[in-house]
């Protein structure tokens, strides 16, 4: 289990400073509020009161799990999905399903208000956040090929630096 499912899951059963998060999953701070900062922004978590420590220093900020968040990360989503893209290709190739994904990834924009004319950057660090949020990893390079940038999207990685070529993986040259 990922760090971030980890925290999620701790989350699920009690409310949480990052250092209760660092105590009980031997975790660093800074990998916790990495992980807290994608979990708040994919809507999966929320920032409650303010707790008092003892002793000098500022409150910390008490994490809870947001209702729903049960579902959005549930295990059977990864295995379901790239189940569904093997089955894809090999009912329909790999140029038509890769056609599909084009589509739907068209589909996901235009509902996140992409698309349009406009700022380049800004839509696509928009179109980052997105798939970020719906559990995605994404990453720019700018050693892409041919030479300009690359977007890298794998499923399920949630700001995992893995560099494992999983079915799913596509890289967008911009």
């Amino acid at each position: 289990m990922e760090s971030r499912d980890q925290i999620l899951d701790a989350l699920r059963h009690d409310p949480l400073t990052v250092a209760d998060i660092c105590n009980r999953l031997k975790i660093t701070r800074t990998a916790v509020n990495a992980h807290l900062k994608q979990l708040m922004a994919s809507g999966l978590i929320q920032a409650g009161e303010m707790r008092r420590l003892p002793g000098a220093g500022k409150p910390a900020i008490v994490y809870r799990a947001a209702v729903g968040s049960e579902d959005a990360c549930s295990r059977a989503y990864r295995p379901f999905f790239l189940i569904l893209l093997s089955v894809l290709r090999e009912r329909f190739g790999e140029q038509v399903t890769g056609e599909l994904l084009e589509e739907t990834g068209r589909r996901l924009a235009r509902s996140a208000g992409l698309g349009q004319p406009g700022d380049v950057k800004a839509d696509l660090r928009a179109a980052m956040a997105s798939a970020d949020s719906l559990g995605a990893s994404t990453e720019l390079s700018s050693q892409g090929r041919p030479p300009g940038p690359e977007l890298q999207l794998s499923p399920g990685g949630g700001g995992s630096r893995r560099r494992e070529r999983l079915p799913g993986a596509y890289c967008f040259f911009l």
